[in-house]
């Protein structure tokens, strides 16, 4: 029998499958969720991250998921997106980037903005997001990636 690749919710509404994923994405399981739901979260070394604790975790992500994957572009002719990758890489380790009260504002504000000049991407990236937003939860932004304001208030329903 083939192992899931994703989340086996479709019966679920939209909402609770996007909280669902929240909660195992973001950790909210602890290390427990972590070991269990490895092949649905998109880092797929989080048995290694979980024992090397975060900065084995950051040190992953800088070496293999930035740098490897640029080089690896570069080798076979590719275009690279070192900027880019590179500024948002940087921006999840800057202190006071997490802060669930200001990582939003500290995104659209600094993040977005720098990408918007140095990312020849960036509106590509930024559509991408808001069209896999729509697609897989149903939602939409009420501060669009990439916009300097928000264009309405949040919109909270039960």
């Amino acid at each position: 029998m083939e192992k899931p690749t994703h989340f086996q919710t479709e019966t679920l509404p939209k909402g609770l499958q996007a909280w669902g994923k929240s909660i195992i994405q973001g950790g909210g399981l602890g290390v427990f969720g972590d070991l269990v739901f490895a092949h649905q979260t998109s880092n797929s070394e989080a048995l290694a991250s979980a024992l090397a604790g975060p900065i084995g975790g950051a040190a992953d992500d800088v070496l293999t998921k930035f740098l490897r994957r640029n080089v690896q572009l570069a080798l076979q002719g590719k275009p690279t997106h070192f900027a880019g990758d590179a500024l948002y890489t940087a921006g999840r380790y800057m202190p006071g980037s997490t802060l669930w009260y200001a990582k939003l504002a500290f995104n659209r504000a600094v993040l977005d903005q720098a990408a918007l000049m140095i990312d020849p991407r960036a509106r590509e990236r930024f559509q991408r997001t808001e069209t896999e937003a729509r697609r897989d939860y149903g939602q939409s932004y009420w501060w669009r990636p990439g916009s300097e304001a928000p264009q309405r208030a949040p919109q909270v329903t039960p």
